[in-house]
Parts: structure tokens; sequence; C-alpha cells
């Protein structure tokens, strides 16, 4: 340990040892090191919040680990914001003027994350409805194709039989069954053969 102005400096060792037990533990470190700072997002994402001016690096690291923790990162570049979306589609509701590209990623990641994006794109639509059919429920004003590709996957998942006895197994089914239909229905477009529901 060092001491500065009667006050103990505890080493960096010391200092990573402490925000490996509590990631809050970096509130009160005054200038961590980088490597200090990793070691703190990597226990609890939220701690780059207690972070002046993270490097790229600290800030991907939090987001990897939690993508809303994007909320407490100022001006995040291009690279953080997709890493974020990622790691958790919802993450865009942090983003101010997400780019085209980073509204794909969020809805490829959850389709519902199309609840956070101002008119989404009739691309966009298509894209969060075959991810999660449910994600039609947050698109305010569905195109057309997006109205009529939900109809069909209802009407199959309507004449679809899973076993009953198999906890689950039903809505899986026929959700991914009624989306493969009718997403074969769509000009070609194919969907996964089991998708995440």
């Amino acid at each position: 340990m060092l001491v500065s102005d009667g006050n103990i400096i505890p080493n960096i060792e010391l200092q990573i040892a402490s925000v490996e037990q509590n990631g809050h533990a970096i509130q009160y470190i005054k200038a961590p090191s980088e490597k200090v700072q990793l070691a703190a997002v990597g226990k609890w994402a939220y701690a780059i919040q207690h972070i002046e001016e993270p490097s790229e690096e600290v800030q991907l690291a939090a987001v990897r680990r939690s993508g809303h923790a994007i909320q407490y990162i100022k001006r995040p570049s291009e690279k953080v914001q997709l890493a974020a979306v990622e790691q958790n589609g919802h993450a865009i509701q942090y983003i101010k003027k997400p780019s085209e590209n980073i509204q794909f990623a969020a809805v490829q990641k959850d389709g519902r994350a199309i609840q956070y994006i101002k008119e989404p794109s009739k691309e966009l639509q298509i894209a969060a409805v075959e991810q999660n059919v449910h994600a039609i429920r947050h698109i305010e004003k569905p195109c057309e194709e997006i109205q009529q590709f939900v109809g069909r996957a209802k009407q199959t998942a309507k004449r679809t039989k899973p076993n009953d006895k198999v906890p689950g197994e039903k809505s899986v089914i026929q959700s991914t069954q009624a989306l493969a239909t009718a997403s074969s229905k769509d000009k070609g477009r194919r969907l996964p053969a089991f998708g995440c529901f």
C-alpha cells in the first residue's frame, strides 16, 4: 500500500480483489486503472456507471456482460451499440438514433425489441416477426405483408396436432411449424426449422 496526502492507496492487486468481490467497490477507488475497471465490469456490468470516460474495451466488456449497461455510457460507438444489442435486443431502448444496422441486430436478437424503434421500415417489421411472431403486438402500424404473414401463421397453428402429453411441446411446435409454413409462402423466404420462442 502507498500513502499519499495522508490517505491509504491500496495497490492494484488489492483493488482488483475488491472489485472482483463486489463490483460496486470501484466507486471508492480514485482513478482506477483499466485493469481494475475491467475486473469491476466483469463482476458487475453496471459498475461502468462509476467509471469516468471508460475506454472502448471497458465499454465492450460491460455491454457483453449486460446489454442494458449501455444506458450508462455517453456516446457509445457503433461497435459498442452492436455488442449491446447482440447481448440483449432490448438494449436498443437506451441508444439515441440507432442506425439501421443496429436496429436489425436488435430485432434479430429479439423481435419484440421493435417496440423501441420509431416508424420501423417494412423490412425491419418482417425481420422482427420472423424472429418472433408475437413482435406484431409491438408494431403500431404493421404493413399488409406482416398482417398476412401472421394470419397464415395463426391458421397453420390451429391445424397443428402436437403431443399434448409433453409439457411445452404444444406451443413450441405450433409456433415453429406455423412460422415455417407461413414463411415458405412468403416469396421463398425461409425460417430456421426451429426458432427461439
